[in-house]
């Protein structure tokens, strides 16, 4: 015996078709959105980091400049009374 033969709903199949395709084209969109938001994430994240390390450097230099610029002042300040008194003696 053959089947009966069924009449499609051509309108139906394609809306279900269509339906089908923009429901996936939303969950692609979507997941994609949610990667590119952890992407995002994770960039600003290492930024933060960065920065913050080069804050620290900075610092640290900005202390040891501190040091040195005393130092420096404290050796012309030396030399120079040295020099003074080389000069009266003379």
């Amino acid at each position: 015996m053959l089947a009966e033969f069924v009449p499609l709903d051509v309108g139906r199949e394609l809306g279900l078709l269509v339906g089908g395709l923009i429901t996936a084209a939303f969950t692609l969109a979507r997941l994609s959105i949610s990667q590119q938001r952890n992407l995002v994430d994770r960039l600003m994240k290492h930024y933060d980091q960065t920065i913050d390390r080069q804050e620290k450097s900075a610092f640290a230099v900005g202390k040891s400049l501190d040091v040195l610029t005393e130092s420096v002042q404290e050796n012309t300040r030396v030399i120079r009374q040295s020099m003074e008194s080389k000069v009266f003696r003379q």
